[in-house]
């Protein structure tokens, strides 16, 4: 999943609406870098940015054979995530926001995708 798409699907989670810049990771990197030297927040380091270009997919067919796992999709996911960061009052509540019209075409939050986590039952 490329990161513009999830940014925009957390922001979407959270009420809140992002302006995107495209730019190329190393000069991202190098201004995250600078950044953090000088202590201004929010405090991401080059390392953090450079990490946003690896891909962290992983097979997890030997845990759903071996221990049963079942994961649900990201967007599920993201979605449990963020109602957990709100109960414990680590994000705020806010409503969120109507779709853009170029998002239609979105699967609706806990639709499921190629992503995975862990999700709650409840």
């Amino acid at each position: 999943m490329p990161l513009r798409d999830l940014v925009l699907h957390v922001a979407q989670l959270l009420g809140r609406r992002v302006r995107l810049a495209p730019l190329r990771l190393w000069p991202a990197a190098a201004l995250a870098g600078a950044w953090h030297r000088l202590g201004l927040p929010p405090r991401i380091s080059a390392e953090q940015v450079r990490r946003l270009g690896e891909d962290e997919a992983v097979a997890f067919d030997h845990a759903a054979r071996d221990l049963g796992y079942a994961p649900c999709g990201y967007r599920e996911g993201l979605a449990e995530e963020v109602r957990r960061l709100r109960e414990t009052g680590l994000i705020g509540l806010r409503p969120a926001l109507p779709r853009p019209q170029w998002q239609s075409t979105w699967p609706a939050v806990g639709a499921g995708g190629g992503l995975s986590g862990v999700c709650s039952s409840a």
